[in-house]
């Protein structure tokens, strides 16, 4: 059985007294906002979180699923996910097929909007990298159907280095560059080093600190920047500000669904995972940031 630390039960309580709107209107703004006006329908933000195993979305990815289910009638956002894989390599994939389904129930997100895909050429695989070209080819008809204006997935070192992870955001890319595609921006969730990975609770109150300072930080060095060159009558650059990761933060109530969501992966609950649960910062904030392709420029 998990043993919950004092802290691990406390800090929720805590964090959402000081902090009770963690998922701020501007980082759901900002990370689902069009880079410029969507032709397809200016008024809907359709994102695509894409992963490469059933549990991924609990154990990776739930203050983000949390934070756009509960904004989907104040942002008019609609969240899809599609997993590439059955995850064939840790079970029954029948088995893990269904866990998935019942997760996203728990997180909000309506059947017709998620896809577990059995393909060949994607699959569940500790030692080997998925092609991005099939990747690009498996997710590209639910874009091309669905109208997908962002997506979401793993960065290149994939939080736990799995290869298939990192195999995600090369594929994924490229479907910005593809004539007609309907997506107009891609993130990645932030890898962090090891030490900074199992603060639990914790990770918001620093990841707060360390955001309200370097935001401080930047506002003060563009504010001089742009007062010089304003004096040399130069245009100033583009805000640092704006390049600054777009961070979204659980709650207690939010974090709680996110452990409910991953209990429902029965089947993948090994000791270890019981831990992650209780210690993982993934279980409290996710911490986005944007990535530039020739046509994002």
């Amino acid at each position: 059985m998990l043993g919950f630390s004092p802290i691990t039960l406390l800090a929720p309580l805590v964090l959402s007294f000081l902090y009770p709107d963690f998922s701020s209107q501007d980082a759901i703004t900002r990370l689902t906002a069009a880079r410029t006006e969507d032709i397809f329908n200016p008024n809907v933000a359709r994102v695509l979180l894409v992963t490469a195993h059933p549990d991924d979305e609990a154990m990776f990815f739930a203050p983000t699923v949390v934070a756009l289910t509960n904004a989907q009638q104040a942002h008019n956002v609609e969240l899809y996910v599609a997993c590439l894989s059955t995850g064939e390599m840790g079970g029954t994939p029948s088995t893990r097929a269904l866990e998935f389904e019942h997760s996203l129930d728990i997180l909000g997100v309506h059947a017709s909007r998620r896809w577990v895909l059995d393909l060949p050429r994607l699959r569940d695989d500790i030692s080997a990298h998925w092609d991005a070209d099939a990747i690009t080819e498996a997710v590209r008809p639910i874009v091309d159907e669905k109208l997908i204006t962002t997506i979401l997935t793993f960065d290149q070192e994939g939080v736990s280095s799995h290869p298939n992870h990192c195999s995600l955001s090369a594929g994924l890319s490229k479907l910005v560059l593809l004539p007609g595609s309907s997506v107009r921006r891609i993130f990645n969730l932030i890898s962090v080093p090891i030490y900074q990975k199992y603060l639990g609770p914790l990770a918001p109150i620093i990841s707060k600190i360390d955001l309200v300072v370097s935001q401080s930080f930047l506002a003060v060095t563009d504010a001089i920047a742009s007062h010089i060159l304003s004096a040399m009558d130069v245009p100033p650059p583009k805000s640092p500000l704006s390049s600054t990761p777009v961070v979204l933060v659980s709650g207690w109530q939010a974090w709680w669904r996110g452990i409910v969501a991953m209990r429902q992966h029965k089947s993948q609950l090994l000791w270890f995972r019981w831990l992650y649960l209780a210690e993982s910062r993934y279980m409290w904030l996710n911490e986005w940031v944007e990535v530039t392709t020739r046509q994002s420029v």
